[in-house]
């Protein structure tokens, strides 16, 4: 997406990516789940408004990684974009925490609920754009979260949300730490 880029792109050459056909689904389907291709085949195919609309999604290569990645792990896919992303976000996570020494991991939710402040505070900044310098991160993440309305906020300390996002690839953050940019647009929103 040449918007997430920016000037970084200048001098390279611009590739548009097509939508998958429904031959190119299938193949990239065979490679990556070889036991279990046909169930999301069929779970995709189905002629319904609802699941046509997840063939649609599929056509978008990093969509289809994450309907793959979503089924793999749970045998089903969610039927809109926002439970496929939302899912997705927890596969991730599931997935840092496993290779997360167990007193640097701080709970899911609270990871959520900060990065969520984090993205809405990017999006709804004019000027912003994709990547925010690191100072402007770090005065929009809250220092604390509220889970729940009838309990206390906790802490949900910046720098170790950041670096566990990181670690999860939901967000890229440069090897000087200076800036955040969210791995795909779609995680952010």
């Amino acid at each position: 997406r040449v918007l997430d880029y920016g000037e970084e792109l200048s001098g390279l050459q611009r590739v548009e990516v097509q939508p998958l056909n429904d031959d190119q689904i299938q193949q990239f389907l065979t490679q990556e789940l070889p036991e279990n291709w046909q169930g999301l085949w069929e779970a995709l195919a189905e002629r319904g408004d609802d699941d046509h609309r997840l063939l649609e999604m599929a056509r978008n290569p990093y969509l289809l990684t994450m309907m793959i990645d979503v089924f793999n792990e749970d045998g089903h896919l969610y039927q809109n974009r926002s439970g496929l992303m939302t899912r997705f976000t927890h596969v991730l996570m599931d997935w840092a925490k496993q290779k997360c020494p167990p007193h640097d991991w701080l709970d899911a939710d609270i990871q959520r609920e900060a990065l969520s402040v984090m993205a809405f505070e990017m999006k709804k900044r004019e000027g912003a754009g994709t990547v925010v310098s690191m100072p402007l991160v770090r005065a929009v993440m809250p220092q604390a979260v509220q889970l729940a309305p009838n309990w206390p906020p906790v802490p949900s300390p910046p720098d170790q949300v950041l670096r566990l996002a990181a670690s999860a690839h939901i967000i890229e953050m440069p090897v000087d730490f200076s800036s955040v940019r969210f791995f795909h647009p779609l995680l952010q929103e």
